[in-house]
């Protein structure tokens, strides 16, 4: 269930803090998962079969990675740090998605400071727009 859950609403509330759900669709090609703001994230090969139908792209906040803007990172503007002891949670949005990232102790960003993240390809989850199953 919590590697590969069957759901969106699985998805919801296995895990703590539960998985980041991004509304959107996979572009006509198939190359992209479009989100509102004119956001966008690369898509697997096994994603284009779903071109051009509304999904949504689960993450869970302990797979992003820190990258860097050079490194094609998507930017995560920080609204609020939780220090919980071994890690830290950060809070924050990109564009108009409201994202939780499970970060090492020793990150610390402020409020209003950017990080920037990868979003690795083997952990993103899609799951249909209309039925919430795992696609």
């Amino acid at each position: 269930m919590y590697e590969k859950p069957a759901s969106r609403f699985v998805a919801s509330f296995i895990g703590s803090p539960a998985m980041n759900l991004l509304e959107g669709r996979i572009s006509d090609d198939g190359g992209r998962f479009e989100l509102a703001g004119g956001m966008q994230l690369p898509t697997n090969h096994e994603h284009r079969r779903h071109a051009g139908r509304k999904m949504t792209l689960g993450i869970r906040p302990e797979h992003f990675i820190l990258s860097s803007q050079a490194q094609g990172g998507i930017p995560l503007l920080m609204d609020t740090l939780e220090i919980l002891g071994a890690d830290n949670l950060a809070h924050g949005r990109w564009g108009e998605q409201k994202l939780v990232v499970r970060l090492p102790h020793q990150q610390r960003p402020a409020a209003g400071s950017t990080l920037w993240l990868h979003l690795p390809l083997e952990h993103l989850h899609l799951f249909d727009g209309e039925t919430g199953q795992r696609a």
